[in-house]
C-alpha cells in the first residue's frame, strides 16, 4: 500500500470535526516510483467512548427464595463513536462519513432471576 509524504506539518487540529478530523496539509502525494515518508500511525483516529450502567436490586420473598431484578443500558449517555476517516487521497481525505459499526447506540435490556 503506498504512503503518502509527510510535509512537517503536525495532522493534529485543535478542534477537529467530522469534515476535517486531521490536517490534510500535513500530507502530499509521494512522486511516481518512490515510497511516501510518512510513517505508520501518523493518521489520528477517534477513540472509543461508550459508558455501560447496570442497576439492580434484590427482593426478598421467602425465607431462602430472593427475586433480583436488573436494568442494563449499553452506551447509558448514547455518544456517537464516529468511524476512520478516509485516509486515501482524495475528496474524502480527513473526512468521517459514518459511525463505528463496534459501539451500537443505546441500548436497554431489564430482566428478572428467581433464585431459591
Amino acid at each position: 500500500r503506498d504512503r503518502l509524504n509527510a510535509t512537517g506539518i503536525s495532522p493534529n487540529l485543535d478542534n477537529p470535526t467530522t469534515n476535517e478530523w486531521f490536517n490534510t496539509a500535513a500530507f502530499t502525494l509521494q512522486p511516481f516510483g518512490t515510497f511516501g515518508t510518512a510513517g505508520r500511525n501518523t493518521i489520528p483516529n477517534p477513540g472509543r467512548n461508550a459508558a455501560n450502567l447496570t442497576l439492580m436490586k434484590a427482593f426478598r420473598i421467602y425465607e431462602k427464595s430472593s427475586l433480583q431484578f436488573r436494568w442494563e443500558v449499553y452506551n447509558a449517555f448514547n455518544h456517537p463513536n464516529w468511524g476512520n476517516p478516509g485516509n486515501t487521497w482524495g475528496p474524502n481525505f480527513g473526512v468521517i462519513s459514518s459511525t463505528a459499526g463496534d459501539v451500537p447506540m443505546r441500548q436497554m435490556q431489564f430482566g428478572l432471576k428467581l433464585m431459591f
